[in-house]
């Protein structure tokens, strides 16, 4: 009998190149979380103490103070998106990985049920030729 063979055994090479390029693609969207994280972080303590104005200080010295305050609380909000974005993206490339993996899977289960089925044809084949040696060998006899 004929050696086995997986018919689509291209098709199982690619969806693992293209599983394995989505494991890629939540790397370095994890790698994105952790780096947007941090730079929250950063933000977030630059942000932290205000000078205080003293009650005497001019209005111009009061203003500057404020915009200021308002720049750093716009850098902790931006953050804080630019966070909660790469949190999504992180989401997505988890579910094409996943989805990517069910492909590979889905052929691999198809590749083992052919493999058996070769195997079960195969040991048939066997058995069909062993009982014609017997049967050509002591068939002669009666």
């Amino acid at each position: 009998m004929k050696r086995y063979r997986f018919r689509l055994e291209t098709v199982l090479r690619v969806r693992q190149l293209q599983a394995d390029a989505a494991k890629g693609g939540v790397a370095r969207a994890n790698a994105e979380v952790i780096r947007r994280d941090r730079q929250l972080a950063e933000r977030t303590e630059e942000y932290g103490p205000f000078g205080v104005v003293p009650a005497a200080a001019a209005t111009d010295l009061f203003l500057i103070e404020a915009a200021h305050r308002n720049r750093r609380a716009e850098a902790v909000m931006d953050a804080n998106r630019e966070l909660q974005s790469a949190h999504g993206v992180l989401a997505e490339r988890r579910d094409e990985w996943q989805a990517a993996e069910r492909r590979v899977d889905a052929l691999e289960r198809l590749d083992d049920r052919r493999r058996a089925e070769h195997g079960v044809a195969s040991n048939r084949a066997e058995a069909t030729e062993m009982d014609d040696v017997v049967v050509g060998r002591f068939g002669g006899r009666r």
